[in-house]
């Protein structure tokens, strides 16, 4: 099955954003997620691992709500831990970025499964201008001297 993501994103910096925000999660879950001897049972899919992708608008707010059924992964947890534990600035720098960019972005797991949430005010609000302004002050402050 094509993958089908289709929501009317008034910008392309929100575009991209919400790109970034999508293929990074979704390439964690495919890096750290699918391994065979990880498979798990649970009430949506006895025999496969999957990731599912909803987007919506509401309110004037883009939603991303992200699924899988893989290896449990706590994202803030893992940014905690890199945080205290790695010296290397690049090291999780696609999650900081999700982080750091979207208005909400939360982690839960539930009935065995990963949840992200994750929220981009649409355009006109003037969150998405201050999104960029965070990501490009992180890289600064990671990468410049």
């Amino acid at each position: 099955m094509a993958p089908r993501f289709s929501v009317v994103v008034s910008t392309k910096l929100q575009y991209n954003a919400i790109s970034l925000f999508v293929e990074e999660i979704c390439s964690n879950i495919i890096e750290h997620g699918f391994r065979k001897s990880a498979a798990k049972r649970t009430l949506f899919s006895p025999n496969e691992q999957y990731a599912l992708v909803f987007a919506f608008v509401q309110g004037g707010t883009i939603t991303l709500r992200i699924y899988d059924n893989c290896v449990l992964f706590d994202p803030e947890e893992k940014l905690r831990s890199i945080e205290e534990r790695e010296s290397d600035p690049a090291r999780g720098l696609g999650l900081k970025l999700v982080f750091s960019m979207a208005d909400e972005a939360s982690y839960t797991s539930m009935l065995n499964m990963n949840h992200m949430l994750i929220r981009v005010p649409m355009h006109g609000s003037g969150a998405a201008p201050s999104a960029t302004k965070k990501a490009l002050a992180l890289i600064d402050e990671r990468f410049l001297p």
